[in-house]
């Protein structure tokens, strides 16, 4: 595996979950683990431990600040733990997908909605309406653009995710609205529960659920899944696409 490449452990979910997504990982140095768990960890690559119930945010920060404080690491991969990852060429092929459309953050398995090819390179850019942030790729010139996750969406897990994508778009550097870049290939997801400490789920949030998704809906005037902005049509999007593949892929 090439050695500008970083792969994060997110620990939250279960011990046995922690073990099969290791031993699926390609074996490389750049391997870092972070917990928020009561799992026993493996102490062979660099762990750092919360267990204080910290936002996602948190532990997604800590990996890709390790990354940059090693100044070799151009591409990132934040991997939770309930990702088994069944074909260690997929980083390759995502970031040889990042690299040709320009798309510098792309997500976990969902369902097509769409596909573009470059017929020249002979690979396909598969795109969806909804993200998997279980997955997720993102270049480190993009950090070094927008910033780390905004670690005020608290106890939630996707809002600091969709935060940023909006953060992205508003400077036309991802895909619009309704759009999102994501992996194909032969990861699976465990269907365990999350055992990250304090988290707390829709149906049982508190007070600290309620507020994150209030500061969302401040800065956006939408609330995820219930109010979301209407999709671009085909022909934004494509006129964005070349944009993004002029400015950002390879040439």
């Amino acid at each position: 595996m090439r050695d500008d490449i970083g792969i994060g452990i997110i620990d939250v979910y279960t011990q046995d979950d922690l073990t099969a997504c290791i031993s699926n990982l390609p074996v490389t140095t750049n391997t870092i683990l972070v917990s928020d768990t009561k799992n026993k960890l493996p102490d062979h690559f660099n762990v750092k431990k919360y267990g204080n119930g910290v936002p996602f945010a948190t532990l997604r920060n800590w990996i890709i600040s390790q990354f940059r404080l090693q100044g070799n690491i151009k591409h990132i991969f934040l991997v939770n733990s309930n990702q088994i990852t069944k074909d260690t060429t997929i980083f390759d092929k995502i970031i040889k997908t990042a690299e040709t459309f320009g798309t510098r953050l792309i997500f976990g398995p969902e369902v097509s909605i769409l596909s573009i090819e470059d017929d020249e390179k002979n690979i396909e850019l598969h795109l969806s309406e909804k993200i998997n942030s279980d997955f997720i790729y993102i270049s480190n010139d993009v950090v070094s653009e927008i910033g780390y996750f905004d670690e005020r969406f608290f106890n939630t897990k996707n809002l600091d995710v969709l935060d940023y994508i909006e953060r992205l778009r508003e400077k036309k550097i991802h895909t619009p609205t309704g759009f999102n870049p994501m992996i194909v290939g032969d990861i699976q997801t465990t269907k365990s529960k999350i055992q990250k400490l304090n988290y707390k789920e829709m149906v049982d949030r508190d007070k600290t659920v309620d507020m994150s998704y209030a500061y969302f809906l401040h800065k956006y005037r939408y609330i995820p899944t219930q109010n979301d902005p209407k999709p671009v049509s085909n022909d934004d999007l494509m006129k964005v696409l070349e944009e993004l593949q002029t400015n950002y892929g390879s040439k």
